[in-house]
């Protein structure tokens, strides 16, 4: 009797059952087998999950366990492509399901994952919201408000976002705009006190800053590019 899982034809004697006859290792990847029922090629699995199920010449396999072996295969296939992804930075766990999404993977083997990432500490939303907080303010400083839209987009719950801006993770704003704006403002020398407050109030904007912040900030630099004290206001002729 002829079965088809995911593509590839089982062969399974009377009553479903057939008999491993073979167990070859793949030409090109020495991490998987090919599994051989009555002398025909069955399906592939991996080396671990061939191991793990104790599978060996002589045994006997029906249908459902050639099924259930494919589903195995199968999260393990998705458990090494979440972890590729891992490799290179964390993760948020609407980004590891929609990635696992697009390879193919059906709903229940990635949900089984994600739950499987969860359970071992490798996906965490909060822990991935306080990263990417602590990264911008290292490497790329920007607004809460950005910071919001940024981790929204990544699938962060609203509520973690919030929990993690609120724990001080997050440095002063103003200082942080402060010393952004001082480097940003040596490519404006060139321009005039209103084109300079101009560009510079709309680079921070851009970055997630809010008006006051960026008015505040761009009057402080502004006065002390032209010799001024602290940030008070330029006499406007």
């Amino acid at each position: 009797m002829a079965v088809t899982i995911n593509g590839h034809s089982h062969f399974a004697g009377r009553d479903g059952m057939g008999r491993i006859t073979s167990i070859k290792e793949q030409r090109s990847n020495g991490e998987r087998v090919n599994v051989y029922i009555d002398g025909r090629y069955a399906f592939p699995v991996s080396r671990s999950v061939a191991e793990g199920a104790g599978l060996r010449p002589g045994m006997e396999v029906s249908a459902d366990d050639a099924r259930r072996l494919r589903q195995s295969d199968l999260s393990e296939k998705a458990k090494e492509a979440a972890f590729r992804l891992l490799a290179f930075r964390p993760r948020s766990l609407a980004e590891i399901r929609i990635r696992l999404e697009r390879k193919g993977f059906d709903s229940e083997i990635v949900e089984a994952v994600l739950g499987w990432l969860q359970e071992r500490g490798y996906l965490d939303d909060r822990e991935f919201a306080r990263f990417w907080i602590e990264n911008r303010e290292a490497f790329n400083p920007r607004g809460t408000r950005l910071l919001q839209h940024e981790l929204r987009q990544k699938g962060v719950d609203t509520e973690i976002v919030d929990e993690a801006l609120s724990e001080g993770s997050v440095p002063d704003e103003e200082a942080a705009a402060l010393d952004l704006a001082r480097r940003k403002a040596q490519t404006y020398k060139s321009l005039d006190r209103a084109a300079f407050t101009r560009r510079l109030m709309g680079f921070l904007q851009r970055r997630g800053y809010g008006y006051g912040v960026c008015s505040k900030v761009a009057r402080k630099v502004w006065n002390e590019r032209s010799g001024l004290v602290g940030d008070e206001p330029p006499t406007w002729d």
